[in-house]
């Protein structure tokens, strides 16, 4: 396997650098310094925050400053893990740019299957024209109606980052703590993906005649003590009206033989709705099915003009393979049907479409590593941990729908601290709840482990 200091998707990699582990991160503000002192998921956090790492956009003018950020936090994440005893041979960067670390399994272990642990080091920048901004965190004090509380934020002039680079800081703590407490464990597989944000274009990459875990715990959520067992697929929908007459809006508006492309996008977006279509009867509060319409518009028209062509973009997201596909033939057939209700005076008119689909994963409501990680929280203390699918897009979509080295098929879950406002200036990570996260994942690959003896 390629090692850490010999693998670059780009340029940089320096290899090992001691230390890195123990370092205290340098923020500017000291009760937040101190406070990472006492806490080393919160040190891990912070000197990942202040890498500043966007996912890449291809033909950005600040591309390749993203892309050294990008080398740039993985090396580090990367080092971290060689600071603590994770042999640097175990790690590689593969070609979609995910950075893979195999942590041994203990004496008793070694053999046992796998558990992977997975995250992601890019963000979402506050400003898309600008973003290398560097992030200042800092602690302050916030009210979510219990009373004042610590939160982690930016400046307000940035992204804090705390999705994903708090996980990343639990995932590291996790193999930090079974190192130095000697804690029993089966070998772990960690993936941190670099395009989470963007195209998740790195899971499809994923060399999986690598990796032997079935089930697979994905630390990057937004709720705690949640665990998301399934989570949706989409289908972005583009749909195309052109081939009418069109004509002047004074000479022809009573021409009874020009059909105005505006009643016709009216017709469909009336026929489409939006928003949550059915919710999820295992699971009331959750959307199964839902439609969004991003955008709809005429052809180049003027305020004179009666327009000849309209399109209109969805996305329709959904947790039921049956839900989506009853959905997308009724839309196909209501389009015909408009269609041919118009052509003979348009017999021009036609209706098209064109869609892009991504997976979804249905999920396993019991799983057995979900109800690992039920038991897990409950057994430090939060009896209201509980399991439930989500019809989102996450790379548990792509990831459920996949095979590992044996042939089986992966079985992610999520889970993770609570954010709140993320991908926004506003960004918060409530201390208290990054906490209780790392004491449960730890809990989880601890009873994992017991569960396979």
């Amino acid at each position: 396997m390629p090692t850490v200091s010999s693998v670059t998707l780009n340029k940089g990699f320096p290899g090992y650098r001691p230390g890195i582990g123990k370092e205290v991160a340098q923020v500017p503000d000291p009760k937040l310094r101190k406070l990472a002192e006492e806490h080393p998921a919160i040190n891990a956090f912070l000197k990942l925050a202040m890498v500043t790492s966007p996912s890449i956009v291809e033909g950005h003018p600040m591309q390749v400053e993203m892309e050294k950020a990008l080398d740039e936090v993985r090396n580090l994440y990367a080092n971290m893990f060689v600071d603590i005893g994770v042999p640097k041979e175990n790690m590689e960067v593969d070609e979609g740019g995910s950075l893979i670390m195999k942590v041994p399994g203990t004496k008793g272990y070694e053999d046992k299957q796998p558990i992977m642990l997975m995250g992601h080091v890019d963000i979402v920048p506050a400003n898309p024209k600008d973003p290398m901004r560097s992030v200042r965190p800092t602690l302050i004090k916030y009210d979510m109606g219990n009373g004042l509380e610590d939160f982690i934020a930016s400046d307000g002039t940035t992204t804090l980052g705390a999705d994903d680079k708090s996980s990343l800081g639990i995932i590291w703590n996790t193999v930090r703590r079974l190192y130095k407490e000697k804690v029993p464990h089966v070998p772990l597989e960690i993936v941190i993906s670099p395009d989470e944000e963007s195209t998740c274009a790195s899971v499809d990459k994923l060399d999986r005649s690598k990796l032997d875990s079935k089930y697979i715990v994905i630390v990057d959520h937004e709720e705690e003590f949640n665990i998301t067992t399934g989570t949706g697929g989409f289908v972005d929908l583009r749909i195309d009206v052109s081939g009418l007459q069109g004509g002047h809006s004074a000479v022809d508006t009573h021409n009874e033989k020009i059909v105005s492309a505006s009643d016709v996008l009216l017709e469909i977006l009336n026929m489409l709705g939006n928003r949550v279509m059915k919710f999820n009867p295992k699971f009331p509060k959750q959307p199964l099915i839902s439609k969004n319409i991003a955008g709809y518009g005429l052809g180049d028209v003027t305020i004179t003009t009666i327009p000849n062509s309209a399109w209109v973009s969805l996305s329709l997201r959904s947790l039921s393979q049956h839900e989506q596909d009853k959905e997308l033939e009724r839309i196909q057939s209501e389009l015909k049907r408009i269609e041919e209700k118009y052509n003979p005076t348009e017999p021009g008119l036609t209706i098209n479409t064109k869609m892009e689909t991504w997976p979804m994963y249905e999920g396993n409501n019991d799983s057995p590593i979900a109800l690992v990680a039920e038991s897990a929280g409950k057994k430090i203390g939060h009896n209201e941990t509980y399991r439930d699918q989500r019809h989102w897009y996450a790379q548990s979509s792509q990831l459920g729908n996949m095979t590992n080295a044996r042939g089986e098929h992966f079985e992610p879950i999520i889970i993770g601290p609570q954010v709140l406002n993320e991908h926004s200036p506003n960004e918060k990570q409530p201390v208290h709840s990054m906490l209780e996260a790392d004491k449960w994942l730890f809990q989880i690959v601890k009873d994992y482990t017991e569960s396979i003896k």
